[in-house]
């Protein structure tokens, strides 16, 4: 029963955090929205020659937090490559958006050109985000699957030894090591 507990106090814990990685993934989600819809909007107020330069930190600010929390993940599945080689081209099409407002008189459609690909690249990245929370979900679902089933397993086998044993104890006499008079008496009835 210790054991039971044990393995169950495990498997909540797993869940637990687990659950809290999917939280994480969430914030994901919601910052690759953000990067899109902040760099359109950084991209406006170039145009419309209003300041920019709040929203171009705040990108950069929260580009830096994506990449920096993909680096820490332990484990790299497929789909969290695919999500951080999304994010380096993110990244690299935000550099070349910048590299235009730096200029003197940067180019309108040069800039709806840039904003375009960044808005698609940004798309294409949330989506990916999402697949890789779905298969997160999946995997977690599937390990806590077989935690419960190998719990559930372990407690037939413990369940079934404790009823072996007990009925070693009924049939036994504990002095001699043979059978019992109920032993007996259950053998003449059948």
């Amino acid at each position: 029963q210790s054991c039971l507990v044990l393995i169950l106090v495990i498997l909540v814990t797993l869940m637990m955090v687990e659950i809290g990685n999917l939280k994480g993934t969430a914030r994901v989600i919601n910052y690759a929205g953000l990067v899109r819809g902040a760099t359109q909007r950084a991209v406006k107020l170039e145009i419309a020659d209003m300041p920019n330069e709040d929203v171009v930190e705040h990108v950069d600010e929260v580009l830096a937090s994506l990449i920096d929390r993909e680096d820490q993940r332990p484990l790299k599945s497929r789909e969290t490559r695919e999500f951080e080689d999304a994010l380096f081209r993110i990244e690299d099409e935000w550099g070349l958006i910048k590299q235009e407002f730096a200029e003197p008189s940067p180019s309108e459609e040069r800039l709806l050109a840039l904003s375009e690909e960044h808005f698609r690249l940004a798309d294409t990245t949330v989506f990916l985000a999402q697949r890789r929370a779905e298969s997160d979900f999946l995997w977690i679902a599937a390990v806590g699957s077989l935690l419960i089933c190998g719990a559930s397993l372990f407690v037939s086998l413990l369940e079934r030894h404790h009823r072996l044993k007990l009925r070693k104890a009924l049939v036994t006499d504990p002095l001699t090591g043979g059978r019992n008079q109920f032993s007996f008496e259950e053998e003449a009835q059948r």
